[in-house]
């Protein structure tokens, strides 16, 4: 029989070394199970929520930027409002226009039948008009100041009596208006309700405009603090149709509560409370000390679509940057139980252990 050459002995009796030293270390070394579940940090958030039912136009942050408070978010579609408000704009010129002339034409009716006995007259009904207009805000006011505690009723009382006074005087000058010619006052009158209806139009159209200047601001989404913004992603919120109390996107102000991850059935068998893990951040550089120790709190008895929801908490000062909510990882939950090489690769070949 032909002898093999010595460096062929030599290269087998290695290779066979070699094979018997990893079956005995996969035999007998035995390492901690580790336990993986990817999660997310949750924290103080603070939602943004629609103000009124629209269409969303504009996207103005990107999310997972730092926003200040205040900050422009979104814009949601204005178009309806901007129409409505120039509609608004015509039909108060228009009154305008209509209570200049009544003004014109009672100013000439004044000026050009007994001027000088009907301006006194209309000097003093003007007089009366105005001393009970204040009278009446005033009592307003010690209304309002009354209802906190800051007037007594004595003062409010005293107010309210000017009010009066103030009424009856404007009726007697009244009275002493209606002795005018019965054709100059029909004539007067038919002004004054045309002034007093062009008057309560204009009043009508500047609350409406307020209301209207109110709901475009409506229409603008601003942060509520500063943070980091988190938000679905711009194709998602363009054009999407909201109703008034819809959220649509997160502030998150620095600081985390807790990290919640979920677990597979095989990790929950294993998982229990009090456990150490080790939480490495998609956020950071595995070299920067992209990692920070944690302490299982919380382990779901019930599984949801998900799996099975476990919370760890950590300690803030050991993070290699700012958390925030939402920032994304993976914990490492150690389970203090040790096994063999061996039998941890069949357990992930043949998908083993408890279910």
């Amino acid at each position: 029989m032909r002898s093999r050459p010595p460096l062929v002995r030599t290269v087998l009796l290695l290779a066979g070394a070699f094979v018997a030293a990893t079956l005995l270390a996969l035999f007998f070394v035995r390492i901690e199970r580790v336990v993986v579940a990817p999660g997310v940090f949750t924290g103080p958030s603070q939602p943004v929520r629609a103000a009124r039912d629209g269409v969303i136009t504009e996207v103005l942050a990107e999310a997972g930027t730092l926003v200040e408070a205040g900050a422009l978010l979104l814009r949601l579609d204005a178009r309806a409002l901007e129409a409505e408000r120039v509609e608004l704009v015509a039909r108060r010129a228009l009154f305008e226009t209509r209570r200049g002339e009544a003004e014109r034409e009672r100013r000439h009716l004044l000026e050009s039948l007994q001027p000088a006995e009907r301006a006194s007259r209309e000097r003093g009904r003007r007089s009366a008009e105005l001393v009970l207009e204040a009278a009446r805000t005033k009592e307003g006011r010690f209304a309002e100041l009354h209802a906190q505690g800051l007037v007594e009723q004595a003062a409010l009382e005293e107010a309210r009596l000017a009010r009066q006074l103030a009424e009856v005087e404007l009726e007697r000058v009244n009275a002493g208006m209606a002795q005018l010619p019965a054709l100059e006052q029909a004539a007067l009158n038919e002004l004054a309700a045309l002034l007093n209806e062009a008057i309560h139009a204009l009043e009508e159209l500047d609350a409406h405009a307020a209301e209207l200047a109110r709901h475009v601001d409506l229409c603008e989404l601003r942060a509520p603090a500063a943070g980091r913004l988190l938000a679905p992603e711009r194709h998602e919120l363009l054009g999407r149709a909201v109703r008034a109390g819809d959220e649509l996107v997160r502030v998150a102000t620095p600081g985390v509560e807790a990290f919640l991850a979920r677990l597979d059935d095989r990790g929950r068998a294993r998982a229990r409370e009090g456990l150490a893990a080790r939480l490495r951040l998609e956020s950071y550089p595995w070299l920067v000390h992209g990692t920070l120790d944690a302490r299982v709190t919380m382990v779901a008895e019930r599984r949801d679509e998900q799996g099975y929801l476990v919370r760890l908490e950590i300690d803030p000062t050991d993070a290699p940057g700012p958390l925030y909510e939402g920032m994304r990882g993976k914990a490492r939950i150690a389970t203090a139980e040790k096994v063999s090489l061996l039998w941890m690769l069949v357990e992930q070949l043949f998908q083993l252990g408890p279910r």
